[in-house]
């Protein structure tokens, strides 16, 4: 079935980090990625990669590592033992409620338990959380929709991370994460955008391009493409797009294509296959729109 952007009849706002606003408040500095894969992270050395990039690139925020459940319920992480954080992610996402335990001592374990679940990271300081989603299974259903339940969501809440400016850190931390995990799908952008893009304005809020059987999530400030998806869509499409720099990830650190806003539609046209055709020959592409 072909992949289409879910948000073809939404309106599109531009990422703007001097004047985005949430809540009635402005919150400039806001920006987030995600990692999706299509394999689990319940195994294999993904969440070791994960732990020694945090380590390169936030240091002094891991120095104070935990898992976070409330302000009473925390678990430190020793960032520097190996494999301390898949560890502490595993227990995490495997602990169940009272609730639970009664349910399953009353009338079994349900057919489809497995390891799944979530952790959220935080460190030393509130510029930065690390939000991750481990499942057994690659694809889960969710209604309907498939879902890719192996995510690493990356938040960044203050100007700055480790000295760096937010967007810079944010945008650094993300290519590494995809040259070194190569991930199905991920992006970076404002919670502003992703909620113009992704979120439904009613009667029912959902996200209604979350749904890996059917849609590209949307297209946003920061993209990246992974090997199904770049066979899918087809390199020359890709590079079709009018960007100042375009490049496929060759196994290393990925190069960006940079969009200005009035190409993203063309971008739009380039996922649902709508602008021209071509064989893929990479294994990856990242792209980014001006913010």
């Amino acid at each position: 079935m072909p992949y289409h952007t879910a948000d073809r009849h939404r309106r599109v706002l531009p990422l703007d980090l001097a004047s985005v606003f949430i809540d009635g408040k402005a919150r400039p500095t806001w920006i987030d990625a995600e990692v999706v894969l299509d394999r689990s992270l319940t195994t294999g050395s993904g969440l070791d990669v994960l732990q020694e990039v945090l380590l390169a690139t936030a240091p002094v925020w891991c120095s104070k590592l935990r898992v976070w459940k409330s302000q009473r319920d925390q678990v430190a992480i020793d960032a520097q033992q190996p494999q301390a954080l898949a560890k502490a992610v595993f227990a995490a996402a495997s602990d169940r409620g009272p609730t639970y335990r009664a349910l399953v001592e009353q009338h079994g374990r349900p057919p489809f338990e497995r390891l799944f679940g979530s952790a959220e990271l935080r460190g030393a300081a509130p510029e930065l959380t690390v939000v991750v989603l481990i499942d057994e299974w690659i694809t889960s259903p969710l209604g309907s929709k498939k879902n890719l339940g192996n995510q690493i969501a990356l938040q960044v809440r203050r100007p700055k991370v480790e000295g760096y400016a937010g967007h810079a850190w944010l945008r650094e931390t993300f290519e590494t994460l995809c040259a070194r995990l190569s991930p199905a799908w991920g992006s970076a952008c404002h919670p502003a955008e992703y909620w113009a893009k992704v979120m439904s304005d009613g009667p029912r809020i959902e996200a209604v391009g979350r749904d890996f059987g059917r849609f590209l999530p949307g297209l946003f400030w920061l993209n990246f493409f992974g090997r199904r998806y770049r066979q899918l869509i087809g390199d020359e499409r890709l590079r079709s797009t009018p960007a100042e720099r375009v490049a496929g990830d060759q196994g290393r650190h990925a190069d960006c294509a940079r969009f200005g806003p009035s190409t993203l539609e063309h971008a739009r046209l380039c996922a649902r296959g709508e602008a021209g055709a071509g064989p893929s020959r990479s294994r990856a592409v990242l792209l980014q729109n001006r913010a």
